[in-house]
């Protein structure tokens, strides 16, 4: 004859249903308040600047062995001020991409090292012309959208 449970305890089946069903609830609570904390879109500092661009345009300067790369380069300011000191000297610019491309070889520029040193000739090239001209803004960083070898 089965022992009688007494009537007060809930059978053990029903307790383990109940705390699962309160672990589940507590995990989409948990998982919803992660989700509202991570998608409130955070406060910008007003202080903090803001990167800008300045563009130079896609350009095809010729190599010293006769090949060509063809580029489009974009120069990394620190802000808006910068890059409107620095938009109306993009012809320069220009010049001085063209001017570097007849000092390298397309094994030079070809692969990522290639464009690396590039990148960092073209930022070497820019800094010391401003220092020059006595302006105070820099190029931070110089990124391509095109790179292409065109032989």
């Amino acid at each position: 004859m089965p022992t009688a449970r007494p009537a007060t305890t809930p059978p053990r089946r029903d307790r383990q249903d109940w705390l699962v069903g309160l672990g589940i609830g507590l995990a989409t609570l948990g998982l919803g308040v992660g989700v509202w904390f991570y998608t409130q879109k955070p406060s910008e500092d007003p202080a903090r600047p803001r990167p800008a661009w300045v563009d130079l345009g896609r350009m095809t300067p010729q190599l010293s062995d006769g090949s060509f790369v063809r580029v489009e380069v974009s120069l990394q300011v620190s802000d808006k001020d910068a890059q409107a000191v620095l938009a109306p000297l993009t012809p320069a610019f220009k010049s001085m991409v063209t001017q570097l491309g007849a000092e390298l070889s397309a094994e030079d520029v070809i692969g990522p090292d290639g464009m690396r040193e590039m990148s960092r000739e073209i930022r070497r090239s820019v800094n010391d012309h401003l220092a020059r001209q006595h302006i105070d803004a820099r190029v931070q960083r110089v990124a391509f959208s095109d790179y292409v070898l065109v032989p």
